[in-house]
């Protein structure tokens, strides 16, 4: 079965991600991010860890994600932090924001 791995950086989206306030206000390369995100088969997902969380460009692209984009999808979440004081950062704030979506986190 053949596999097709896609990577994206937030920065991939451009300046039309960070001025837009609706879905339709995306650029079209950021809007093609939101979509690939809503149809991947699985997500692997790593973030750097700012103040305790994820950076607030990370989570402005994902409240873009339609909320029932991910219902049982297979999300493998990670990020990389400075120190001891992040290292709950992935159990206490990726965790939550996937199972939001009902995703299926690893």
């Amino acid at each position: 079965m053949p596999v097709t791995i896609e990577q994206y950086d937030v920065l991939d989206a451009g300046p039309g991600l960070g001025t837009a306030l609706l879905r339709e206000q995306l650029t079209p390369t950021a809007l093609a991010i939101v979509e690939a995100i809503e149809t991947a088969d699985i997500l692997v997902v790593t973030t750097p860890v700012y103040k305790g969380s994820y950076t607030g460009l990370f989570k402005h692209l994902v409240d873009f994600v339609d909320m029932n984009a991910l219902i049982g999808r297979p999300v493998v979440i990670g990020a990389t932090g400075g120190g001891q004081r992040h290292a709950l950062m992935v159990e206490h704030q990726l965790r939550p924001l996937f199972g939001f979506f009902s995703a299926l986190t690893v």
